[in-house]
C-alpha cells in the first residue's frame, strides 16, 4: 500500500468524517487518528467511532480510527490493514474494537491493543522491536505478540488461541490469575474465567482449518 498514504488520509479523513456527521445531527470525532483501513470486506460489517452511538456501514478503503468498534453479523468478514501493513480479519459474529493503536515508529515505537469479545479473529502481525507491542484481549486472555501469525476463536465463557507461525504469550485477563504459557508454530491454548491458559499443545487439523476458514476473505 505504499506507506499506507497516511499524511494524506489523515488530514482528508478527519475532514470527511466531521462533516457527514455533523449532517448526521452528530457530534464529529475530533482528536482520534487514523489507524488502519478496510482492506477486504465479504458480506457486511459496521463502525460505530468513538463518541458516537450509531453504526455505520463499512466499504472497502473505508479509515478506521483509535477506539473504532467493528461489529460482523453472520456470514460476513472483514480485513484491515494497519500502517505497518499488519492485517487482522474479523469472521462473522464478531466484536472487536481498536481500543489502543500508535502505528508510527518513533520514541516509543508502534503499540497496538485490540479488545475482542465475541467471533473469530486473525492476524499477521509484522516484526516487532523490543520496545514495541502488539496485544489482543478478550474477556478471559490476554494474548501478546512478537510478530507472527496467529488466531483466535471466542466462545461463550472461553477463548481459544492458535500460533501458526511466530510466537504469542497467553495470560488470563484476571491478573489475580497467576501462570503464563509460550505459544510456538502450531501451538493452541484455552483460557476459561479464574483459570491459567491450558498447557501448550499442537491443535487439531480440522480445528485449524475451521479458524483458517473462519477468517479467510477470497
Amino acid at each position: 500500500m505504499n506507506g499506507w498514504r497516511m499524511r494524506i488520509v489523515s488530514g482528508l479523513a478527519l475532514a470527511a468524517c466531521s462533516v457527514a456527521q455533523l449532517q448526521a445531527g452528530e457530534p464529529a470525532v475530533l482528536g482520534h487518528h487514523p489507524v488502519a483501513e478496510v482492506s477486504a470486506l465479504m458480506g457486511s460489517a459496521t463502525v460505530t467511532h468513538a463518541g458516537q452511538h450509531t453504526a455505520v456501514p463499512l466499504a472497502v478503503s473505508d479509515v478506521l480510527f483509535e477506539r473504532d468498534r467493528i461489529v460482523t453479523p453472520a456470514a460476513s468478514k472483514v480485513r484491515i490493514r494497519f500502517a505497518d501493513d499488519t492485517t487482522v480479519t474479523v469472521g462473522e459474529l464478531a466484536n472487536l474494537e481498536l481500543t489502543a493503536a500508535k502505528v508510527t515508529r518513533g520514541k516509543d515505537g508502534r503499540q497496538t491493543t485490540l479488545t475482542m469479545t465475541s467471533g473469530w479473529f486473525r492476524a499477521s502481525v509484522q516484526r516487532l522491536m523490543e520496545h514495541e507491542s502488539f496485544a489482543l484481549r478478550t474477556p478471559t486472555a490476554v494474548g501478546a505478540v512478537r510478530g507472527t501469525e496467529f488466531g483466535a476463536v471466542l466462545k461463550p465463557g472461553a477463548t481459544g488461541i492458535f500460533v501458526k507461525q511466530g510466537t504469542v504469550s497467553v495470560t488470563n485477563q484476571d491478573t489475580a490469575v497467576q501462570g503464563a504459557v509460550l505459544l510456538r508454530d502450531g501451538d493452541g491454548t484455552d483460557v476459561v474465567p479464574g483459570q491459567p491458559p491450558t498447557a501448550p499443545k499442537q491443535w487439531r487439523p480440522e480445528r485449524v482449518a475451521e479458524l483458517m476458514t473462519a477468517t479467510t476473505i477470497p
